[in-house]
């Protein structure tokens, strides 16, 4: 387990990294599953498209009646792979801020 403080804005503390590492392992699966599935996003209105329509699932099963954590955490990977996607395939890297 990896442990740091680290603080935000808004005073929220977090100290163990581990479960963060387990997030982005996920996310990580995710992207590659997307990336054998479909080619780089070509554009930003593309990227920005599937973005929207990724986050639009993750809204649905927000509001479901029936609601259920596992999807909703697999929605949430998604929309994080996606994200990721879209900063890798449209975004370039000489574009940092200091």
């Amino acid at each position: 387990m990896t442990i740091v403080q680290v603080s935000c804005a808004s005073g929220w503390k977090y100290k163990d990294l581990s479960v963060l590492e387990d997030i982005l392992s996920d996310v990580l699966q995710e992207l590659a599953r997307a990336d054998a599935k479909h080619p780089p996003m070509a554009e930003p209105v593309e990227g920005l498209y599937t973005l929207r329509c990724e986050v639009m699932e993750l809204a649905r099963e927000i509001h479901r009646a029936n609601k259920n954590p596992v999807d909703t955490r697999r929605e949430s990977i998604q929309v994080a792979a996606m994200a990721l996607k879209f900063l890798r395939d449209c975004c370039p890297q000489t574009v940092k801020e200091d």
